[in-house]
């Protein structure tokens, strides 16, 4: 053999090498990638949910407006009795 065949097969050897590193650097890109994206998701998740008002606060509110439907009604018949 050659010096100049050596050095292609050599040159052959480290190009493929450098070939699997790349292939894999990608793949392990694209997993962190995906990563990067469920977390990201996660996070907006969150916040949405966060920026909700919690139940509890719902119940007070409906619960405050039945009080005030109910002393409307009693104020319309006192109104009413008041007027006859």
């Amino acid at each position: 053999m050659s010096y100049m065949e050596i050095l292609t097969i050599i040159a052959f050897v480290v190009n493929i090498i450098v070939l699997i590193i790349v292939i894999y650097q990608t793949w392990l890109s694209r997993k962190s990638l995906k990563a990067a994206i469920q977390t990201i998701d996660d996070t907006k998740n969150n916040r949405q949910l966060e920026m909700l008002p919690n139940f509890r606060w719902v119940i007070d509110v409906d619960v405050k407006l039945i009080s005030w439907q109910k002393d409307l009604i009693n104020i319309i018949q006192c109104c009413s009795t008041m007027k006859n």
